[in-house]
This record gives C-alpha cells, sequence and structure tokens, in this order.
C-alpha cells in the first residue's frame, strides 16, 4: 500500500491510497444506510469519505487507487486546559 499526501497553493489537500490488491467493484458496495445493511460490522469506509472529502476518484489499473481531495481548509481547534 501507498500513501501521498500534497497540501497545495490554495490550502486544499490531496490524499492518495494506492492499493495493489486485487481490488473491487465499486459498483457491488453496499449501502451502509440501508436498514439490512446498518448493523454491519464493514463497509462504511467509502461511504465516510465521499461525505468528508469535496471529491472523490477511483482508478482501477493494478489495483485500487483512490483520490481525496478537500478544498476547504482545514480548521485547527486550539483546546486549553481550564486552570484550577
Amino acid at each position: 500500500m501507498r500513501i501521498g499526501v500534497a497540501l497545495k497553493k490554495d490550502a486544499s489537500l490531496l490524499i492518495i491510497v494506492k492499493d495493489v490488491g486485487s481490488g473491487f467493484d465499486l459498483t457491488r458496495v453496499p449501502e451502509p444506510t440501508a436498514e439490512e445493511n446498518l448493523l454491519m460490522n464493514h463497509g462504511r469506509g467509502i461511504f465516510l469519505i465521499k461525505q468528508f472529502a469535496d471529491d472523490v476518484w477511483f482508478r482501477f489499473e493494478s489495483g485500487t487507487e483512490i483520490c481525496m481531495h478537500f478544498r476547504r481548509p482545514l480548521k485547527m481547534i486550539r483546546m486549553e486546559s481550564e486552570e484550577h
């Protein structure tokens, strides 16, 4: 497995994950929010990626490559501890 990460000049983030395994058929991935799939212990990864990323695309050559583009700048939250 290979992972690439790039922070672009416009503050967007591109993450690419490449798995050289046998891959999968994207059209056969079950819908995790369907009632019959709610209690399954797998199958939510692609769903979550699509919810959080602005753009997602796949390449199926010599394995599977998923590209995730986050256009909105990521906000850092500073958490301060309270003094007693």
